[in-house]
């Protein structure tokens, strides 16, 4: 419908949006009229409801045809027929209809979400298509002398006991509170309070229809102050012999059975209490009740024994992981030191970080058993409100608490391994950052008494055990950031892709296709040129994928009863169809102004071609023109490089007016596709010089590497994923910073290849390297 209720600060609304009658003679309107039984609505007040009859579901369709507003009448004694009017009371509510949504599973009934506007008095029923209808006539509220120093001392003793009664964790929730705090119109305050308070339903009917500020806010103070009085001489626990108690009873004994912190019991304790003095149920009762269970539901004192065997640990990363051994590596000490402190140290925040199927979830899961810990994944991707993280208050319809503390609640116990996966993707809107209510949790200074909004009791996470996983830490909020300790996942080599294809994925694809070992065996000659022609990535979704459409044609053959031959190199296209068409990223030999770049992206390595193209321009200007959806850092290194190679024209032997009156258009081929990073000054420079010098750079070569002013070739990042990359594509040498010369010597000879590496130091002499001698 109209409006989310949670855009509101709390279900007790500001009073300025509605309409309030000032004197003057209010006309009466025709409203449709919804029953209600066991309850009193005020305004400011949203709230469910559901309209189970026939009577009640023609007011609403009938509101909802109209203005979209009913009135709210309390049955003076419960009405099983269609009432007509004469048994209910004759001051109501009107109340909007925010949401009515149909509920075929309860017979047909409507499933509301009102929202109070102003008081009514009623009068002349009348029946029209089944829907009950009456004339309301607005209540006209005198008008509020400023400073009334009787009015402002009623309302401190109002304010004063509504406190005390929250305190004594009776069910009131801290921004009914606030508001009641925060108004500064005390004529406000009985709507503001009275739904929260446990009072007779008689006693809300005089305050509902009282119009005198001075009479209200007295009637308001002694049901506060009888409220507050039974509340502190209600005895610890109620009568379990009494009448109809067993629900209540079974709630007595799961808490004294979950043994929370005392400050949590005494307030369940309370609010156990005020649901069995309850005389039935309602909305209030509804929420608190499911506040109570969940309260239940979170295993306070449970934990998991927590086993470390360092020998058996390492067996299983081993046999369910194939490579990643720095990874690996880092989670064995991790373990060594869980094995030697237990938790007299606070551990790590692991974030894993590595390109899509590179295995970091698994790892995580892997970690888990390791430990011997339940693990319970909390996707974050795409997630925007921060109520998903912290939870949200419970003057909210539909409220429920965050995922954190729904992950524990699913464990079963207080120390799992939680894994927040997609780090890296969640966002921020007017809904909050849920990346900053992130921060207390995993903050062990601060953990020991997490606030989730729904619960409004500290929970402690200083057992649970986090673990991260993201695509990229340069989109993580840099406070949270810096609590990571970031363990990369690199790209997989393609001998380790086909031990995974070998001892993980065909198996698994085989078992889901119900399929024999016999009835799809792949040499590794196969599953390498499966690798070669039909994947290009980091990781090695794509391969599965390919193998699972390999066995789905197996199966076919296998429930037709056809037979088949097993897929070879040579047959794979007639099983696969041809493989992909992807343009050649080496440039043809001989090509000017043509350079292969290499870039590191969330997805692992890859190829970045650039082309550079001179043309005559205005004299005496040179003019720049840079297309192929370049991001702004990638801008900035190709007007970085252009200064460059202008400044330094001498070096390169061309005359200092080469550039004059010339049109530079600098392109990345693939234009639809994003493209950024500090990494491709290089081969932007060797570009520019082969089309000013008219000489083509070297045959499959590729490099990488940013480029200052003055010519200094900076260190990069991700330089096993961008060999890997170069390698893909048929590249021969490549050119990388001086500066990486030590990560180049510790890379295994597996991630290099065939590959001759060539280091520079500066731009002169990456262009010299570049350029062939022809």
């Amino acid at each position: 419908m109209a409006r989310d209720p949670r855009e509101r600060e709390s279900a007790t609304l500001p009073f300025d949006d509605f309409p309030v009658a000032k004197g003057g003679a209010p006309k009466p309107q025709a409203y449709p009229v919804l029953s209600i039984q066991d309850s009193v609505y005020f305004p400011g007040q949203v709230f469910p409801l559901f309209a189970e009859n026939a009577q009640k579901i023609a007011a609403v369709r009938a509101a909802l045809a109209g203005s979209g507003k009913v009135v709210l009448a309390t049955e003076v004694q419960p009405v099983s027929e269609p009432t007509t009017g004469d048994d209910l009371h004759p001051v109501g509510v009107v109340a909007e209809v925010l949401n009515a949504q149909e509920e075929p599973e309860d017979g047909g009934g409507l499933r509301l979400l009102l929202e109070g506007l102003f008081r009514v008095e009623l009068a002349d029923y009348t029946v029209d298509h089944d829907a009950l209808t009456a004339s309301a006539t607005e209540l006209v509220e005198p008008e509020t002398i400023p400073g009334d120093v009787r009015l402002a001392a009623l309302a401190r003793t109002i304010r004063a006991g509504f406190e005390s009664l929250a305190r004594e964790g009776v069910g009131i929730p801290p921004d009914a509170v606030a508001a009641a705090l925060k108004t500064d119109r005390p004529e406000r305050l009985p709507d503001l309070v009275a739904p929260w308070l446990d009072a007779p339903i008689p006693e809300k009917l005089a305050l509902l229809k009282e119009t005198a500020h001075e009479k209200r806010l007295e009637l308001l103070a002694k049901l506060i102050q009888r409220e507050r009085e039974a509340v502190r001489a209600a005895p610890l626990e109620i009568d379990l012999d009494a009448p109809d108690t067993t629900e209540w009873e079974e709630l007595f004994q799961r808490l004294e059975a979950a043994a929370p912190p005392t400050e949590v019991a005494k307030r369940a304790e309370s609010a156990l209490q005020r649901l069995a003095r309850s005389p039935g149920p309602t909305p209030e009762s509804e929420g608190l009740q499911h506040w109570v269970e969940t309260i239940l539901s979170i295993p306070w004192n449970a934990e998991a024994e927590e086993r470390v065997d360092l020998p058996e640990a390492e067996q299983l990363l081993n046999a369910a992981h194939f490579g990643q051994e720095s990874v690996k590596e880092r989670l064995l000490e991790f373990l060594a030191v869980r094995k030697l402190a237990g938790n007299r140290l606070r551990p790590p925040l692991l974030c894993f970080v590595g390109a899509p199927g590179v295995g970091k979830t698994s790892v995580a899961l892997s970690l888990a058993e390791a430990l011997g810990r339940p693990c319970v994944r909390v996707a974050l991707g795409g997630v925007r409100d921060e109520a998903e993280i912290r939870g949200h208050r419970r003057t909210y319809v539909g409220a429920m608490p965050g995922r954190l503390v729904a992950a524990i609640r699913q464990s079963g116990v207080r120390n799992p391994v939680i894994v927040l996966d997609e780090l890296d993707k969640l966002a921020s809107d007017l809904r909050g950052d849920p990346a900053s209510a992130l921060l207390e949790a995993l903050d062990p200074e601060q953990n020991h008494a997490f606030h989730d909004h729904y619960l409004d009791v500290p929970l402690d996470l200083s057992q649970v055990l986090f673990v991260a996983t993201a695509n990229r830490t340069d989109t993580i909020l840099p406070a949270l950031r810096d609590r990571l300790e970031s363990v990369p996942f690199p790209s997989y080599t393609e001998r380790e892709k086909l031990g995974i294809a070998q001892n993980h994925l065909l198996p698994r694809q085989r078992e889901s296709h119900a399929l024999e070992p016999t009835d799809l065996e792949l040499t590794d000659e196969t599953v390498s040129s499966l690798i070669a022609g039909w994947t290009s990535e980091a990781g090695v979704r794509e391969l599965e994928r390919k193998l699972g459409a390999l066995c789905r044609k197996v199966a076919r053959k296998r429930a037709e009863e056809k037979p088949f031959e097993t897929p070879t190199p040579e047959t794979l296209p007639e099983w696969l169809g041809p493989p992909p068409l992807r343009p050649d990223p080496l440039p043809p030999p001989g090509s000017l102004g043509v350079a292969l770049g290499l870039a590191f992206t969330e997805r692992g390595g890859e190829t970045l071609p650039v082309e550079v193209a001179l043309t005559a321009g205005m004299p005496g200007e040179t003019r720049l023109t840079v297309t192929g959806s370049a991001g702004d850092v990638l801008q900035e290194s190709v007007r970085t490089a252009l200064s460059f190679v202008a400044s330094n024209l001498d070096a390169l032997g061309m005359p200092q007016d080469s550039l004059l009156g010339r049109h530079v258009h600098v392109h990345f081929p693939s234009g639809a596709t994003p493209k950024d990073g500090p990494s491709a000054g290089v081969a932007i420079a060797c570009a520019l010089t082969s089309a000013l010098t008219e000489r083509p750079l070297l045959p499959e070569l590729a490099m990488t590497g940013e480029i200052t002013l003055r010519g200094q070739v900076l260190p990069i990042g991700g330089l096993r994923d961008k060999l890997l990359a170069a390698l893909r594509v048929g590249v021969k040498i490549v050119l990388i910073p001086e500066a990486n010369r030590a990560e180049a010597d510790a890379l295994s000879p597996e991630a290099v290849g065939d590959l001759e590496i060539r280091l520079v130091s500066n731009g002169l002499s990456a262009i010299s390297a570049a350029l062939s001698a022809n």
